[in-house]
């Protein structure tokens, strides 16, 4: 079978005409955005290498590592070696 459509042959005459695009002015133009983001100027000031802490004397550090273990093995026995006992747990 033929196809027997020709868009040519066929008018539609209820459709009202629709009337032309109206030209619009030019877009006017608009000065530049400033930018975003600042520029800062990001340099640090020169500071100093900190002062050397002088070392302590050996009698002062034997002094203070055994404070350090005699600490130690205080908060071992106060602490129960980490055990927990269970009158003191709260339920």
């Amino acid at each position: 079978m033929r196809n027997l459509f020709d868009p040519n042959a066929s008018s539609i005459s209820g459709l009202p005409s629709l009337p032309d695009m109206p030209t619009l002015p030019p877009a006017p133009t608009l000065p530049s955005l400033p930018p975003l983001i600042p520029k800062v100027d990001m340099s640090l000031p020169y500071l100093p290498p900190p002062p050397k802490i002088p070392s302590l004397s050996p009698k002062i550090q034997a002094t203070i590592n055994t404070l350090k273990m005699i600490s130690k093995l205080y908060c071992m026995m106060k602490g129960s070696i980490g055990l927990v006992d269970e009158s003191t747990v709260k339920a």
